[in-house]
């Protein structure tokens, strides 16, 4: 398995267990939200609910106070309570989605409308039983004026009679009007019965007694206190049915409405309390399954993470092998050519690490090997060019030979060619003719000597070339396998693949020249023992020239035509000749390139020499590298 797909993994898992915590948070959370925003729900409920039985019993307090007392500002705080209550039920009926609360919502809101229809009609009655009372108390004391005007007339004329009526008529006249004010305050049926009786029989009969007692006097004064009381009589009536109607809807509508409002409202009340209450468990439970979850999760995340960091850690590490900063402190010294970098032999260093001490070791012994190559190549240069100087030099020297063998030749062909045309004067010249052949002899002889020379040294150069050849097919495989060290090495090494390109391509052009060179000397010697046949066939003629002599008086005739071969001979030995400076000239030559190439070699060795200067290397390689060599 890859290490990026290990590592990819281990971060996968990592990630996923992340990803579980992430989510059990999230829902956990989305969990607690849900709970705190229905709590928030409930608890926004509860307290319009609570403001709501605030205002109710504020309502209730007015309306005591208002049916108590009679307040008016009573009246004022009911409407300024009943219209936040109309409000709190809208925002109840909002906010209240639960069925049995919507119900109930409602059944507040219908009871809290009948309270208040029925609390405006308590207040109009109550205004009417306080228009009735004041009439009556109107009513009352102008009867009872007209009784204390009826007196004093009565007294001034001194009735004693009318005087005992009137004050009893008097007497029961205030009895049952104190009897109507405790009607007034106690709202009994008995008590208005009490009072009826007072009122109507008990006034009526002294009233006919106090009339009968006057016999006819005080007409005006009777006249009014009957009119006054027949109209207070009138309105007691009219009295207890606006008192009985507002005990009727303060009995049976505000007293139970009140009540069961507030018993309604203390119901969602308490309902609310008892969901909050639940909620608040449920959402507390909740929330302690998710930390429990979430805390082992999250050890758990965290024992994974660690293990995995661990074991990433030995993934990672395996295949590097060591720290990477020491790695890359390390590779930068190779980059900068120190191979004296030491390593850590353990024995369990593995990978990169392990790869990067066995490539260094090995880059060291190779560029020990190519630096003493390099100084191989360059002494082999130095002697090559020293070789290629006194090839040079032997070449010279055979070139002169050759000239001269060729102005020696030139000499004899005219010489032969004189002795065929005056063949007649054979027997004058024959002394003359017989040294010249012996001196021809003698030419002859040194013309094979500096040809087997010429031989000699053309083999000598084709060793010489021959070694040449063997130092560049050398030099070829040192840079062809210090090619491939630079390959392996990598980007470390392109450099030095580019050095040992160039020093290939010198290698391959000196057994390039080599090669052409040891054509040409091959060629060479071959016509230089052609031309030494040709001497030694020069020599037997030339023999035969001084055995002719000796019988040239015998032979003249023959000595022509033998004349007449020697010139035809000769002619050949002189093209041969030429040939053979033509030969050494373009030897000449090619030793003169040898000697540049040789020249050009050194120099691009001791290049070599230099860019291998690049490398640092400890004393233990360098002798390493020399065993080896």
């Amino acid at each position: 398995m890859k290490l990026r797909t290990q590592l990819n993994l281990g971060f996968a898992m990592v990630l996923v267990l992340l990803i579980i915590v992430a989510t059990v948070a999230w829902y956990s959370l989305r969990d607690a939200l849900n709970g705190f925003t229905e709590y928030r729900r409930l608890a926004q409920s509860s307290n319009h609910i609570a403001d709501f039985q605030d205002d109710m019993l504020e309502v209730r307090l007015a309306v005591k106070d208002f049916v108590v007392d009679g307040d008016d500002n009573a009246v004022q705080v009911y409407r300024q309570r009943f219209g936040t209550m109309g409000t709190e039920i809208k925002d109840l009926k909002e906010h209240v989605k639960h069925p049995e609360r919507a119900k109930q919502v409602a059944l507040i809101e219908e009871e809290s409308q009948q309270y208040h229809q029925a609390f405006d009609q308590v207040v109009t009655l109550t205004e009417q039983r306080n228009e009735l009372e004041t009439r009556l108390g109107t009513l009352g004391a102008d009867a009872l004026n007209t009784l204390i005007s009826l007196s004093h007339q009565a007294g001034n004329d001194q009735n004693a009679v009318v005087l005992t009526h009137i004050e009893e008529a008097t007497v029961d006249f205030l009895e049952a009007r104190v009897a109507v004010l405790y009607y007034f305050r106690s709202h009994q049926p008995a008590q208005f019965e009490k009072a009826w009786e007072a009122m109507v029989t008990k006034v009526n009969q002294r009233k006919k007694a106090l009339v009968e007692s006057t016999h006819g006097a005080y007409p005006t004064q009777l006249e009014t206190f009957a009119k006054a009381h027949d109209a207070y009589v009138a309105l007691l009536p009219t009295l207890r049915e606006t008192i009985e109607k507002s005990d009727d809807l303060i009995q049976n509508t505000l007293d139970r409405i009140g009540p069961k409002v507030a018993h309604i409202t203390e119901e969602i009340k308490t309902s609310y309390r008892t969901d909050q209450e639940t909620l608040g468990s449920k959402v507390a439970y909740t929330n302690a399954l998710a930390v429990n979850i979430m805390t082992g999760l999250s050890i758990a995340a965290v024992v994974l993470g660690m293990v995995l960091a661990w074991l990433i850690a030995r993934l990672i590490q395996r295949p590097i092998g060591g720290e990477p900063t020491e790695i890359a402190l390390i590779t930068g010294q190779i980059a900068a050519g120190d191979l004296t970098v030491h390593f850590t032999d353990t024995g369990k260093e593995t990978g990169i690490y392990a790869a990067m001490r066995e490539m260094t070791r090995q880059l060291r012994e190779m560029v020990s090997q190519v630096t003493q190559a390099t100084d191989q190549v360059s002494a082999a240069a130095a002697e090559i060019a020293q070789g290629s100087a006194d090839l040079s030099q032997r070449t010279e020297e055979q070139a002169s030979a050759l000239e001269e063998t060729a102005s020696s030749m030139e000499e004899l062909t005219s010489t032969v060619k004189q002795s065929a045309d005056n063949a007649a004067q054979a027997n004058q010249l024959a002394g003359a003719a017989r040294t010249q052949a012996e001196q021809g002899g003698h030419v002859v002889e040194q013309a094979t000597t500096a040809m087997s020379a010429i031989s000699t040294s053309s083999r000598q150069i084709a060793d010489i070339i021959s070694v040449i050849d063997e130092i560049a097919f050398q030099t070829n495989l040192l840079a062809l396998n210090a090619a491939v060290e630079a390959a392996r090495a990598g980007e470390q090494g392109r450099g030095f693949a580019v050095v040992a390109g160039e020093v290939r391509k010198l290698a391959q052009r000196s057994a390039d020249a080599a090669k052409e060179i040891k054509s040409l000397i091959t060629d060479s010697v071959a016509k230089v023992e052609d031309g030494g046949k040709l001497v030694e066939q020069s020599g037997k003629t030339l023999q035969e020239i001084v055995t002719a002599v000796k019988k040239v008086s015998d032979i003249v005739a023959e000595m022509a035509a033998a004349s007449r071969e020697q010139a035809n001979g000769i002619e050949q030995v002189n093209t041969a000749i030429l040939s053979m400076d033509q030969v050494t000239q373009q030897n000449a030559a090619l030793v003169e390139e040898t000697a540049a190439a040789s020249q050009s070699m050194g120099e691009q060795a001791r290049e070599l020499q230099n860019l291998m200067s690049f490398f640092k290397l400890d004393e233990p390689a360098v002798i390493n590298a020399h065993a080896r060599a």
